[in-house]
C-alpha cells in the first residue's frame, strides 16, 4: 500500500461542468482513508451555487462520503479551494462534481492512500485448468515444427 500518493500534478487537469459526473476515478486497487484535490472555478463570483464535489464509493455503488466546497476562478493563488473527504471502508471510485458560471473547472493534487484493495487469488482448479491450456498449446507448437 503506498500512502500519500499524488496525482494530476502541475499543470493540473481543465474540463467542463457540463457533464453528469464531470469526472470519474476508478481505483485499479482501491483507496482508503481520504481523498483530497485542489481545484480553481471559472466563475466571476464566489457564491454557494458555484461548488466543487467529490463523492466516493465502494465497489457496490454504495456512498462512503462526499463532500463539496464553494470557489472561484480568478482570483490570485492556486488553488482557490481543496476539497477533502475521509471515509471507511475500500473506495473503488470517486466522482468529481463541479458546478460553475461559465462551465470549466481545473483540478491539480489529486491525494490519496491507493492500492489497499485486497486482489482475489485464483483457486488451484482454476490454476491447473491454466497450466495445462499453456501446456497444450506447447505441445502443438512443437508437432507444427
Amino acid at each position: 500500500m503506498s500512502a500519500n500518493q499524488q496525482f494530476i500534478d502541475e499543470p493540473g487537469l481543465e474540463g467542463t461542468s457540463d457533464l453528469d459526473p464531470d469526472l470519474r476515478a476508478d481505483f485499479l486497487n482501491g483507496a482508503t482513508g481520504s481523498l483530497a484535490f485542489g481545484f480553481a472555478l471559472n466563475s466571476g463570483v464566489e457564491s454557494d451555487d458555484y461548488v466543487a464535489s467529490l463523492s466516493v464509493f465502494d465497489s457496490a455503488g454504495n456512498l462512503l462520503g462526499s463532500e463539496s466546497v464553494a470557489g472561484v476562478f480568478g482570483g490570485s493563488d492556486f488553488p482557490e479551494g481543496v476539497v477533502t473527504v475521509s471515509f471507511a471502508g475500500t473506495a473503488a471510485y470517486a466522482t468529481f462534481d463541479f458546478t460553475t458560471e461559465f462551465g470549466r473547472y481545473i483540478i491539480d493534487n489529486f491525494e490519496g492512500t491507493f492500492g489497499s484493495r485486497e486482489v482475489p487469488v485464483p483457486e488451484p482448479a482454476g490454476l491447473g485448468l491454466l497450466a495445462a491450456g499453456i501446456l497444450m498449446s506447447q505441445l502443438r507448437r512443437r508437432q507444427r515444427d
